[in-house]
């Protein structure tokens, strides 16, 4: 008999399963020390529960069986942060104003890889914070996010930083649907300019906002592309300049606590 497993799943040899876990437990221990609840989410979930709201899009990743139980559909899950978030509206301990922070590590499972040669059960760790939407909690969780590469001895050589309003208010001012903002957001994703082109001239908009778009794409960079982005979507809404006000004040203050982190910015970087 030949011991098989599918296309892009694989066992976890000793070597790699101890250092996981070692890496598994700093990692928590660092999430909890800072205040971070620790939760673990079921494996499986009824499907529309998974895939409800922005977790829509995971549909494609998601294995779907149906429980003999009660014949509903059930989806295994692709991402851990969709079921935190149900954790958090169904049995959040939040009162008021007070924030809820929870952190969780398991392994999730997609229908198909993400990328090739990329691990079909990949190990997903991660932090949630709800209940704040200021822009200290942006940062928090950004030096959450880098102290936990810190610990684990993974240099960090350029913090990468976006902002999906842009491109949402963008959207937004041109009156797209759902549905034309989705294979916009594909084709920016791709920095595929004449695809762009070729789209925007399909969407039939006014010459200034094809130019927007356009311009998204090629907004990356130093501080510098910020003004950039102020100056060629000037017209583009209150909305738009109110996402690049947020991008450049969250930039100030990781600058006041680590003035030697080099920043990059992507406008046209919308993935997740």
């Amino acid at each position: 008999m030949k011991w098989l497993l599918p296309q892009g799943i694989e066992d976890v040899p000793a070597s790699r399963a101890e250092l996981l876990e070692t890496a598994r437990r700093r990692v928590l221990d660092l999430f909890i020390s800072r205040g971070y609840d620790l939760v673990e989410p079921p494996i499986v979930e009824f499907l529309e529960s998974l895939l409800t709201g922005a977790a829509s899009d995971l549909r494609d990743y998601t294995l779907q069986v149906t429980d003999p139980l009660s014949g509903r559909q059930l989806g295994i899950r692709p991402d851990i942060t969709p079921q935190i978030a149900r954790i958090d509206a169904t049995r959040g301990a939040r009162r008021g104003d007070v924030p809820a922070r929870y952190c969780y590590a398991g392994t999730v499972l997609t229908a198909r890889s993400r990328a090739i040669d990329v691990s079909r059960t990949p190990f997903q760790v991660g932090v949630e914070l709800f209940g704040h939407s200021g822009l200290e909690s942006d940062v928090e969780v950004i030096l959450l996010m880098l102290a936990m590469l810190r610990d684990l001895g993974v240099p960090v050589a350029t913090l990468g930083l976006s902002h999906v309003g842009v491109f949402h208010g963008m959207c937004e001012q041109a009156g797209l649907t759902t549905a034309q903002e989705l294979r916009l957001q594909e084709t920016l994703e791709r920095k595929a300019h004449p695809d762009i082109g070729t789209l925007l001239t399909q969407l039939d908009l006014p010459v200034q906002q094809q130019g927007w778009f356009q311009a998204l794409a090629d907004l990356h960079g130093g501080h510098a592309v910020l003004q950039r982005a102020r100056d060629l979507l000037a017209g583009a809404g209150e909305v738009v300049q109110q996402a690049l006000g947020e991008l450049e004040d969250i930039a100030e203050k990781l600058m006041v606590r680590l003035p030697r982190l080099p920043l990059y910015f992507d406008l046209g970087e919308l993935r997740g």
